[in-house]
C-alpha cells in the first residue's frame, strides 16, 4: 500500500479536498469564501495588467508610426532634393537661350527714356522678328549654336543669388548665347556695340534719329554672328541671295553645318543659276549625311523639274517610307506639309490624279513652309486637267487665292498644264505667255526642260511643227517629258516610225512609269494597230491602274475591234478615276448602243453633253443618231 501512495503523490487540491472533508460544515464554507475572493482579486489584477500591456502595445504601435513617418518624410525631402538638384543639372546642361543683358547707355539717352533695359527689350523683339520670318526645315537642335524661340532680357542681380548660381552652372555645363553691350556718343553720332562671345564685336554707327534702324542693323548682326545658317536662309527669302551663297561657303567648312550648307546651295542653283546641277549639291549633302531627309525630297523636287522622273519617282516613293518616322530630323511643321505634298507628285507621276488632287487640297489646308501650300494649289490645278474635270478646273482656278509676285508665272505656268491635258491648246499657249512675261531675272522656270517640252507640245498640237521641232531640240535627250514632245511631234508630223523610236527610248527611261506605253498606245491606236494597242494600255495599267486614261483607250480599242461588250468594263473602271470626262462618257454610250443597250447609250451621251468636250468631240456627239 506504501508503495501505491509513492507512485500517486498528494496534490494541494488534494490536501484541501481532504481537510475539507475532515473539517466541519462552517470550517468548509469560510475556506471557499476566502478562495472565491481570492481567486477574483488575481482575476481583476490579471484583467488590469491585461488592459497596461494593450495600452503599451498601442502606445509602442503609435511611436513606431511615427517614427516610420518622420523617417519617410526624412526620405522624401531628400529624394525631392535629390530630383530638383538633378533637373537643375540637367534644365543647365540643355539651356541654350539668348540672354540679352541690360546695355550700359548714356545718361542723357537714359533720361529720355532709353534705357539699357528698354534697348535690350528692343533688341529683343528684333532677333524674334528675325527668327518668325526665316523658313527653314531645319530642325532647332541641329544647330550647333541654337536659341530657338528662347530670347530673354537679364537685369544684373546685386548680391548672391539663386539665379546666379544657376548662371555659374550654365556657364559650366550649358550653351547660352550671351550678348551684352553698350552705346555711347561719336561726336554728333551714337554707336551700339554688341558682344556675344565668342562670336566678337557687331558695332554700328550712325545719327541718333535713325536709331530704330540701327538697332535693326545691330540685331541682324548678331543674327548673323550668332545663326549664320539661319541668317543665310533670311536673307535668300529677302532677294539677297548671293551674300547668303557666300555664308554657305563658309559652312560647307564646318562639319555640323556641311550638310545644311550644300543642301542650301543644291537650292540656290536649282531656282537662280543652274536647275540640271543642283542635283550634285543635294547628292553631296547626302553623301555628307546619308540620312538627310531633307536633301532626298529637294533631290526629287529637281530630278521632276529636269524632268528625270524615274528617278523622282524612285526618290519620292522612299520619302513616303521615311517621313512618318521623320520626327526630330526636319521640322514638325515641314514634316506635316511634305508628306501629303510629296504623296500628291507621287500620285501625279503614276497617273493617280483624283488622289494627287486630295493630297493636294490636304496641303492647302496645313500651316505654310516653304511656299508649300501654293505649290499644293499648282498640284490641284494640274490633276484636276489630267483628270478631265474641266468644271472642277474652271471652278477651282476662279476660287484659289491670288499668287503672290513670285508665285505668278508658276501658277499660270501650272494652269498651262491643266489646260494642255483638257486639250485647250490656245488657252496654255495664251498662259506660258503670260507666264514668261511675268518672270523675274534669273528665274529659271521658263528655261526648266518641262516647260520647253510643254511647249513644243502645244505648237504641235496648233500644227506648228517646225516651231515645235526647233524648241524642243533644245532640250536634253534624258529628259522624260522632253523625249515624250519629240515622239508627239514626230507623230503629228506624219512619222510614226520616228515617233515608235521615241516612245520605245521614253519606256527604257521610265520603266516604272505608265505614261509612255499609254502614248505609244495612244498612237498605235490611232494608226489602226488595235491589238499593239491594247498591250501598250495592259501595261501601263498594271503601272498606274488608278489612270483612267489607258482604261478609257483600252475600252475604244475593243470598239474598234467589234467588241463593245468587253469595252463597258474598261469605261466603267475608267469612270472610277475621271467621272466627269466628257470623252469617256460619250464612247461609253457608243459602246452601249454597239451592245443593244439604246436607252443606257443615250443616258451616256446626255451626260456627255453636261461635260466639257473638245470642238472635234462635240462634232462627234452631234452626228450621234443611235436610238432616234
Amino acid at each position: 500500500m506504501a508503495d501505491e501512495h509513492d507512485d500517486h503523490p498528494e496534490t494541494p487540491d488534494m490536501v484541501a479536498a481532504i481537510a475539507l472533508g475532515a473539517a466541519s460544515r462552517e470550517k468548509a464554507d469560510a475556506f471557499l469564501e476566502e478562495q472565491t475572493v481570492l481567486a477574483r482579486l488575481q482575476a481583476e489584477d490579471l484583467r488590469r495588467e491585461d488592459k497596461l500591456r494593450h495600452w503599451s502595445l498601442i502606445v509602442h504601435h503609435i511611436s513606431d508610426v511615427l517614427k516610420l513617418t518622420f523617417e519617410f518624410s526624412i526620405a522624401t525631402i531628400l529624394l525631392g532634393l535629390v530630383v530638383l538638384a538633378v533637373a537643375t543639372v540637367w534644365n543647365a546642361a540643355h539651356d541654350n537661350a539668348l540672354i540679352i543683358e541690360a546695355f550700359s547707355v548714356p545718361q542723357g539717352m537714359a533720361a529720355r527714356g532709353l534705357t539699357g533695359k528698354a534697348i535690350s527689350a528692343q533688341l529683343q523683339e528684333k532677333l524674334a522678328a528675325l527668327q518668325d520670318a526665316t523658313d527653314s526645315a531645319r530642325p532647332a537642335d541641329s544647330y550647333s549654336n541654337n536659341w530657338g524661340d528662347n530670347i530673354e532680357v537679364q537685369i544684373p542681380d546685386t548680391g548672391v543669388s539663386v539665379t546666379q548660381l544657376y548662371q555659374l552652372l550654365v556657364g559650366w555645363l550649358g550653351h547660352q548665347t550671351r550678348i551684352t553691350g553698350n552705346v555711347w556718343r561719336n561726336g554728333t553720332a551714337v554707336s551700339i556695340a554688341a558682344r556675344s562671345g565668342a562670336d566678337g564685336v557687331a558695332i554700328v554707327t550712325g545719327q541718333e534719329a535713325d536709331f530704330p534702324a540701327l538697332l535693326q542693323k545691330t540685331a541682324e548682326k548678331i543674327y548673323a554672328a550668332t545663326q549664320p545658317y539661319r541668317y543665310a536662309v533670311y536673307l535668300d527669302d529677302n532677294g539677297h541671295s548671293a551674300q547668303a551663297q557666300v555664308i554657305r561657303q563658309r559652312l560647307v567648312n564646318i562639319p555640323s553645318e556641311r550638310a545644311w550648307a550644300l543642301n542650301a546651295m543644291g537650292l540656290d542653283a536649282a531656282t537662280h543659276s543652274d536647275p540640271r546641277h543642283a542635283a550634285h549639291f543635294f547628292r553631296a549633302a547626302l553623301a555628307a549625311e546619308p540620312h538627310f531627309l531633307l536633301a532626298e525630297i529637294d533631290l526629287a523636287a529637281d530630278l521632276y523639274f529636269t524632268g528625270q522622273d524615274e528617278k523622282a519617282l524612285a526618290e519620292g516613293r522612299s520619302i513616303l517610307a521615311d517621313l512618318p518616322n521623320a520626327r526630330g530630323e526636319i521640322s514638325e511643321r515641314a514634316r506635316r506639309i511634305l508628306f501629303p505634298g510629296s504623296a500628291a507628285s507621287v500620285d501625279d507621276m503614276l497617273g493617280d490624279y483624283a488622289g494627287a488632287v486630295a493630297e493636294a487640297r490636304t496641303t492647302e489646308t496645313l500651316p505654310d513652309y516653304f511656299n508649300n501650300v501654293e505649290f499644293g494649289r499648282q498640284e490641284e490645278l494640274q490633276s484636276l486637267g489630267a483628270s478631265h474635270d474641266a468644271r472642277a478646273f474652271a471652278e477651282r482656278k476662279r476660287v484659289l487665292p491670288l499668287p503672290g509676285r513670285t508665285d505668278a508665272a508658276s501658277r499660270l505656268e501650272a494652269t498651262a498644264v491643266g489646260e494642255f491635258a483638257l486639250g485647250q491648246w490656245k488657252m496654255a499657249q495664251q498662259d506660258l505667255a503670260a507666264a514668261h512675261a511675268k518672270l523675274t531675272p534669273g528665274d529659271n522656270s521658263w528655261t526648266s526642260p518641262r516647260t520647253t517640252a510643254l511647249l513644243a507640245g502645244i505648237e504641235a498640237e496648233q500644227g506648228d511643227v517646225a516651231d515645235a521641232r526647233a524648241l524642243i531640240q533644245k532640250t536634253p535627250e534624258d529628259c522624260l517629258p522632253c523625249v515624250l514632245a519629240r515622239a508627239q511631234i514626230e507623230w503629228l508630223a506624219g512619222n510614226p516610225a520616228a515617233a515608235t523610236h521615241w516612245y520605245a527610248i521614253a519606256v527604257r527611261q521610265a520603266p516604272s512609269l505608265p505614261a509612255p506605253l499609254y502614248h505609244w498606245g495612244q498612237m498605235l491606236l490611232r494608226e489602226g494597230h488595235f491589238d499593239g494597242a491594247i498591250a501598250k494600255f495592259a501595261s501601263a495599267n498594271r503601272k498606274g491602274p488608278h489612270f483612267a486614261d489607258p482604261l478609257e483607250m483600252w475600252g475604244e480599242a475593243l470598239i474598234r475591234k467589234n467588241r463593245s461588250d468587253m469595252a463597258l468594263a474598261k469605261f466603267a473602271e475608267a469612270n472610277k478615276y475621271a467621272p466627269n470626262w466628257g470623252r469617256l462618257h460619250l464612247k461609253w454610250g457608243e459602246a452601249l448602243y454597239w451592245s443593244g443597250d439604246k436607252t443606257g447609250a443615250q443616258k451616256q451621251f446626255a451626260t456627255a453633253r453636261t461635260l466639257f468636250l473638245t470642238p472635234s468631240e462635240k462634232s462627234e456627239l452631234a452626228r450621234v443618231t443611235y436610238g432616234k
